[in-house]
């Protein structure tokens, strides 16, 4: 069923990506007169904004720190736990959720430096500073994706706004945040097991691998468990377990319900007594065949191939700084499908209406459309 699934799901994803072309083969080219009124960003209000958004969201995140996870997790001597800090209630929800928009702002931060003429120019630096602090924000976390999302999201806004990557840069861009993710985590879990007095060499060693170069171990252990996960989730969905139905494609609504609402994590702990201290994902699969099966499967990854397909179109078609912004922004989702299903986590909802906010507040009315220096999209 892993493999059925595996191919299924590139089959539906080629399906989508060639129903949103026919789809947008049909519809009359708009006049570009839209790309003129949005195609760029007042600068003095997108400072304004930006600034006033970081002072938010570091107040957010120091008071997180200090009242709700006890502490700085990169600081704290076992970080891999601290690190996995879960609010509980509307009010905690919501601080956690600002305080952790620093990615967001970085990414916000690099698609106007990156639609700017020159990078460095001395009106940039305001916004460099911000990214700095942003970054400074995704290390103190102590977790890979705070810093891969936002670096990741603006290498591809980098791509379409400012230069036009070769293949050989974004393949050695890509080995670079896998060696990243990988000595990252290596680090992390040597910490962790320390604490039990483990060596982690001797848990790869467990797991079959040689230990010889651990950071690479790690890298293919990062992708491999997910895919296992995944594994034993078509065993037990819904041979031990009903289909959920919708409830974990949807689960950032029925998440705001009240009482306790178990996500697919919480599902495969308690029903596989795996006790496990963190989230086990499956992929971005996971959650739709623990709703549907297959059937579901192939219905999300259609969608949203179709999804991001339009995206990308619609974004060649009108070069906004704004399109440009919403398709990077959705992309890293697209990287992170063989870890987990971030579509279905309630900050993509509150992302989009912050950066959907930005550009009604920061939007330069009259101006003319924005300069790409990649050249072509398509």
């Amino acid at each position: 069923m892993l493999w059925i699934c595996c191919i299924g799901a590139l089959f539906f994803y080629l399906a989508g990506i060639f129903a949103a072309d026919v789809y947008t083969a049909g519809i009359k080219k708009t006049a570009r007169v839209k790309a003129a009124i949005q195609g760029q960003w007042n600068k003095d209000k997108f400072l304004l904004i930006m600034t006033l958004w970081l002072g938010a969201a570091v107040a957010c995140m120091a008071y997180e720190f200090k009242y709700m996870v006890g502490g700085v997790p990169l600081l704290n001597r076992n970080w891999e736990i601290a690190r996995l800090y879960s609010p509980e209630g509307y009010l905690s929800r919501l601080i956690h959720l600002f305080g952790y928009s620093f990615m967001l702002h970085a990414i916000a931060a690099q698609v106007f430096i990156y639609s700017r003429p020159r990078l460095f120019a001395p009106g940039n630096l305001p916004f460099w500073a911000m990214l700095g602090a942003d970054l400074f924000c995704a290390a103190l976390w102590g977790s890979r994706h705070t810093l891969f999302i936002p670096l990741a999201s603006g290498v591809i806004a980098f791509h379409y706004l400012h230069k036009r990557l070769r293949p050989s840069h974004l393949i050695l861009l890509g080995a670079a945040a896998a060696l990243f993710i990988g000595a990252v985590g290596y680090i992390r879990k040597t910490s962790h097991f320390e604490e039990s007095d483990v060596d982690y060499r001797e848990v790869l060693e467990e797991l079959g691998y040689s230990a010889r170069y651990p950071v690479l171990d790690q890298v293919h252990n990062t992708l491999a468990i997910n895919f296992e996960t995944f594994r034993q989730i078509t065993e037990t969905f819904p041979r031990f377990e009903p289909y959920r139905y919708g409830r974990q494609t949807f689960f950032a609504f029925y998440s705001l319900l009240p009482g306790k609402q178990e996500s697919l994590g919480e599902i495969q702990n308690r029903i596989w007594n795996t006790d496990f201290y963190g989230n086990l994902t499956a992929t971005y699969m996971g959650v739709p065949y623990a709703d549907l099966g297959f059937i579901g499967l192939a219905v999300f990854t259609f969608l949203f191939a179709f999804f991001i397909r339009h995206l990308y179109l619609r974004m060649n078609r009108f070069p906004t700084i704004f399109n440009i912004m919403i398709y990077s922004y959705f992309c890293y989702h697209l990287i992170l499908m063989p870890y987990d299903n971030t579509i279905a986590k309630l900050n993509l909802i509150f992302d989009l209406l912050i950066l959907s906010l930005l550009n009604l507040l920061a939007r330069q009315s009259g101006a003319s459309p924005i300069n790409t220096k990649g050249g072509q999209m398509s």
